[in-house]
């Protein structure tokens, strides 16, 4: 159950809801999730700067997910996610972080029941 929030100093007519879709389904294909299981934040409008210019188009892209970052899929996932922001928003690459988190089953929860749980057949 990935947790994706996306921070940008760009207005909210940057990320419409086609972009929200594509971007789901490119996470949950990517990750090996169901994107109906991909959580998605996009905050646009943020104070956001890079080395302190405001004025540089920028995305900060957080992504919390349960086991699947092993270094080369970093390298792959950084890669597409980049390439897709870039392609959609006119932002360049090089304004684009995206910071990894891998979080344990036991520290997710939805509907009330934690990932650990789930796996374990609990309701």
């Amino acid at each position: 159950m990935p947790f994706v929030q996306l921070f940008s100093n760009q207005p909210d007519s940057t990320f419409n809801d086609e972009f929200d879709e594509q971007l789901t389904i490119l996470l949950g294909n990517l990750l090996d999730k169901e994107p109906s299981r991909v959580n998605l934040l996009i905050v646009p409008n943020c104070r956001l700067t890079l080395g302190g210019d405001r004025s540089c188009k920028s995305i900060w892209l957080t992504i919390a997910n349960c086991g699947v970052f092993e270094d080369r899929q970093v390298q792959i996932i950084s890669r597409e996610i980049t390439k897709f922001l870039e392609e959609k928003t006119d932002i360049n690459r090089e304004c684009i972080c995206i910071q990894f988190h891998d979080m344990a089953a036991c520290k997710i929860a939805r509907g009330g029941i934690t990932l650990a749980e789930r796996k374990a057949g609990l309701k």
